[in-house]
């Protein structure tokens, strides 16, 4: 009887672990099937251009590609099959939806979401055609795809908030997912502690000087406006013919929005005369009347000693503060035609600042002015001469609000018990005769240099005697006040020496200002 129960259990073991073993077979078909991309993919890698800015060397990745009639796609060659079919379907569905010319797309993760149409190159005047969305692939989403698309249709310089509030009437027209928003008290909440947020331009949505929260709250501004509005009305917006009458009309809604959740709009608002729009590196701010660009990196962030520049508002501040100095210098050396310029604000630049034909590199928004002071003396400024440094210094003093004075205050108060003479004497020289101005105070700094450090010279790009930098804002006002403008741009703009301009050479001038400076403060 045991030996007929155990032959009988032997059985029926073995039947289910056939069972089993067959539906683990199925399982792993079923699996290896699953792993299968569902849109095959090129097999051969392409090397692929990722645009950074104008003048910059362009990065490039491996891709494998697959193409449709929508569009062609481009994909960094580390991405999972699923993550490929899960773009393709989702960009596939809006195309389809949104149908316009074909698109080509470059997918990865080394690079921010974007698309770049045609670029102009401030250095050489080189126009070039990118027309690419680039798209990093933790911002898959259809209101994603559609901001960009919007954005190569209506232009890139569209308002961020107006391209937002469009595409979400899209996804809501069209059934696709949306993104969760703040409640009204959180919009509330958020919005009157950082007024800024209106403004609703890329830096707000896209910049690392705003926080999640505050761009939640741009985000849900926009909707708002969206139904508030309309879908028609935003229609009629996008298709403006000017981005001023876009911003205009955009503004109105925000504050009628704003309005009607206790929020107290700012006035005026915006980054006036600016254009605005991003690359998949920088946001850009566009002043065409200067012929100027800012291009600053998303992951951007100002140095801890610019005390005023922690946030969006003061960058909005700065940005919008540099245009009259910049005005006043072109002025000042009677520029009728300001010469084009970009700047590039990222960290870990060589240098604080370096002046490269028409192209700035700078990771201090303090230096803005200094730099500018050197791109509209570019082709005036004579070479090898302390006037060079002193001459964007004395613009930057003298025209500036951000300029080094403030920075070179804060860092003397943060480090005011220091063992420093120089530290010591300026600061209680400095609350003995308060400054009145920005000049004022280099009067001190320089008073002070020369007190403990007197005739000194340095070294400036190979050419020695060069006067300290110290000193060189104070001596050029003194310069300036003393036997007019003109003398001292000519002997900025020209080879002529101190003695042929003044009756003096360099060192009775520094003498002369020198004994100035001690009446004042002696």
């Amino acid at each position: 009887m045991a030996s007929m129960y155990n032959g009988a259990m032997n059985r029926v073991t073995k039947k289910c672990f056939l069972i089993i073993f067959a539906a683990i077979g199925c399982l792993g078909i079923f699996t290896a099937a699953g792993c299968t991309a569902k849109y095959g993919l090129s097999e051969q890698e392409k090397n692929i251009e990722i645009y950074t800015a104008a003048d910059e060397e362009s990065l490039w990745v491996d891709c494998y590609t697959y193409t449709t009639e929508n569009a062609d796609y481009y994909f960094e060659t580390t991405l999972e099959h699923e993550i490929t079919d899960a773009f393709i379907e989702t960009a596939e569905q809006v195309l389809t939806d949104y149908p316009q010319d074909k698109a080509e797309f470059v997918v990865g993760t080394s690079f921010n979401t974007a698309y770049v149409g045609s670029i102009r190159n401030a250095v050489n005047t080189i126009n070039r055609t990118i027309d690419k969305f680039y798209f990093n692939i933790d911002d898959l989403s259809h209101l994603d795809l559609l901001i960009e698309l919007n954005a190569k249709k209506y232009g890139e310089t569209t308002p961020y908030g107006l391209l937002y509030a469009y595409s979400y009437g899209q996804c809501m027209q069209s059934g696709y997912e949306v993104p969760k928003l703040l409640s009204d008290a959180e919009l509330t909440e958020t919005v009157n502690a950082n007024r800024d947020i209106t403004d609703l331009n890329a830096f707000v949505f896209l910049s690392s000087s705003t926080t999640e929260t505050e761009k939640l709250a741009a985000q849900t501004l926009a909707v708002k406006i969206y139904e508030l509005a309309g879908f028609e009305k935003l229609q009629e917006m996008v298709e403006a013919e000017s981005v001023a009458e876009q911003q205009n009309i955009l503004d109105f809604y925000v504050k009628y929005v704003c309005y009607d959740n206790n929020i107290v709009p700012l006035l005026p608002s915006g980054l006036a005369d600016y254009e605005c729009y991003h690359t998949q590196r920088y946001i850009v701010a566009d002043y065409p009347k200067l012929e100027m660009r800012i291009f600053i990196a998303k992951d951007f962030a100002p140095f801890v000693w610019e005390t005023h520049i922690n946030d969006y508002a003061q960058l909005k501040e700065c940005l919008l503060g540099t245009i009259e100095p910049f005005e006043q210098i072109n002025e000042f050396i009677g520029n009728t035609t300001p010469l084009p310029v970009d700047f590039y604000f990222f960290e870990n630049t060589a240098n604080f600042g370096w002046f490269n034909n028409h192209r700035v590199e700078v990771d201090a928004l303090s230096f803005m002015v200094h730099e500018y002071a050197h791109v509209a003396m570019f082709d005036k400024m004579r070479h090898g001469y302390w006037t060079i440094e002193a001459f964007a210094e004395y613009c930057d003093a003298k025209f500036g609000v951000y300029g080094g004075s403030e920075w070179i205050l804060n860092l003397y108060i943060q480090n005011s018990e220091v063992d420093n003479e120089q530290v010591k004497q300026t600061l209680q020289l400095l609350k003995d005769y308060p400054p009145q101005n920005a000049m004022e105070m280099w009067d001190i700094y320089a008073y002070v240099s020369e007190t403990l450090y007197p005739g000194s010279v340095h070294e400036i790009n190979g050419t020695p005697n060069c006067l300290s930098e110290w000193i060189g804002i104070s001596l050029s006002n003194y310069l300036v006040e003393t036997y007019g403008s003109d003398k001292f741009l000519e002997l900025c703009t020209t080879y002529q020496s101190e003695l042929d301009i003044y009756g003096k050479t360099r060192e009775e001038l520094r003498e002369e200002w020198f004994s100035a400076l001690k009446q004042k403060f002696e």
